[in-house]
């Protein structure tokens, strides 16, 4: 049975992504994957087999009230973080060989596998995931109850970033007003994600926040001297080029085009994509291409799991040039009941653009676009705003504009959604009225 699916302070500020309810959330719906939810295949915690989809609750409960990166920090005494990640450098079948000693990870725990990134020559199995059984672990190397889909374990790791992340196992997690629980930024070799179970429930106050606002694919950068094109934002497909210096800057390179979900780069910014919207940037003498959109990629019924592409950056002269904006990051959750008190409790945005230069002109960094939310309960309680997944404003208080981020995507699979039945239009109301953008596809839990 396959099931797929990435101490600090107080954040001095939450960071400022649509919205897909779908299919069973985290569990493989591609034809001729097995579509049935997990239960006593999947492990968690020391406690053995999941029996649930919503976890053991062996990782104990998660009272948040300031800010809690689970990648980076440990809960209830846990010497190792809650939810450490690597890259995965070898795959066989069901053995994993990680980029560094698997500290925190035991037998019977569960992780998430996810290609989150490719490369120029091949993207195809982007954002493909499982969700698989601990059995062993002896240093480096991991040995997984079963080998994981068959598109991760027949994968190249050294063509795409193959990321194994710890999944906890909470009982509730409570964010409560003034707290934040994060996911750690994007870093080219992991992060960006925030996956775990709750075996009782999720509970977010009011002025609480599940924050992966500018988690994922970073914004290109600037020039790398003073008037130096910038670069295209990061996608899927790998970092971005550009960067040519004088004449013509990144326009006989091509470089003015999307880096497929990244916004391109040509003296202004193009919007980063993930899901439809991201703008163009404008042209930044009036005749010169203007630099491009993202290209949306994905599926509404978030199939694979993505993190939203970077927009463009902006050319090195003067004034405040640095890179566009990140996109947003990807969070799964699988709980019994998911409850969010107030507007923008679960944001997964595009970092807006803030970056700028002027020359002939002054000229705008590009948006990133949205990134995934995916949640599955027995019961959803979703306050109006509550669920965000938009994209990033490109720069726009100069002349010429940097291009906006595209939306994201987001599902919540429901038994009851908001009180009442999932796939009633009061049910369908009441999701289209917490998540911005609305939700297009939806169904109930196992």
């Amino acid at each position: 049975m396959r099931t797929p699916l990435r101490s600090a302070a107080v954040y001095l500020a939450v960071l400022a992504a649509g919205c897909t309810p779908v299919g069973w959330l985290g569990w493989p719906d591609t034809p001729g994957e097995d579509t049935a939810p997990p239960g006593d295949t999947r492990a968690g915690g020391d406690t053995g087999p999941v029996e649930t989809p919503w976890g053991t609750g062996a990782d104990g409960d998660l009272d948040v009230t300031g800010a809690v990166v689970p990648a980076e920090q440990g809960s209830n005494g846990r010497a190792a973080p809650d939810a450490p990640s690597w890259r995965v450098l070898a795959i066989g079948g069901a053995r994993l060989t990680l980029h560094g000693e698997a500290f925190g990870l035991a037998p019977n725990d569960e992780v998430l596998l996810v290609a989150l990134q490719g490369s120029p020559a091949g993207w195809d199995a982007a954002g493909a995931f499982d969700l698989v059984a601990v059995a062993g672990v002896e240093g480096r190397l991991v040995t997984l109850a079963e080998a994981p889909q068959a598109v991760l374990s027949g994968l190249d790791p050294e063509a795409y970033v193959l990321v194994a992340q710890r999944v906890p196992q909470y009982g509730t997690v409570r964010v409560r007003s003034g707290g934040v629980l994060a996911a750690a930024p994007w870093t080219g070799s992991g992060g960006g994600v925030l996956a775990f179970r709750a075996a009782e429930g999720l509970e977010v106050d009011a002025d609480g926040a599940v924050l992966l606002d500018g988690r994922g694919f970073r914004g290109g950068d600037t020039g790398p001297a003073y008037n130096c094109d910038a670069f295209q934002g990061e996608s899927l497909a790998g970092p971005g080029g550009g960067g040519a210096c004088e004449g013509s800057y990144n326009e006989p390179a091509g470089d003015w085009v999307a880096n497929l979900g990244g916004g391109g780069a040509l003296v202004t910014g193009g919007g980063g994509a993930f899901g439809e919207g991201a703008t163009a940037g404008d042209s930044w003498n009036g005749s010169a291409p203007a630099s491009e959109s993202g290209i949306p990629y994905g599926e509404a019924s978030l199939v694979r799991i993505h993190l939203g592409s970077g927009g463009g950056g902006v050319w090195n002269g003067n004034g405040e040039p640095g890179p566009g904006g990140a996109g947003g990051g990807l969070l799964w959750v699988a709980a019994a009941r998911v409850r969010v008190g107030g507007r923008e409790g679960i944001s997964a945005r595009g970092e807006a653009a803030r970056h700028w230069a002027r020359g002939t002109w002054s000229y705008g960094a590009g948006g990133g676009a949205g990134g995934t939310v995916r949640i599955a309960a027995s019961e959803v309680v979703l306050a109006e705003g509550s669920v965000l997944a938009t994209g990033g404003r490109g720069e726009s208080a100069h002349e010429r504009h940097g291009g906006d981020g595209g939306m994201g995507r987001i599902r919540v699979d429901c038994a009851t959604c908001n009180g009442v039945a999932q796939g009633t239009p009061e049910a369908n109301a009441a999701l289209a009225a917490a998540c911005d953008p609305d939700p297009g596809h939806s169904e109930p839990p196992p």
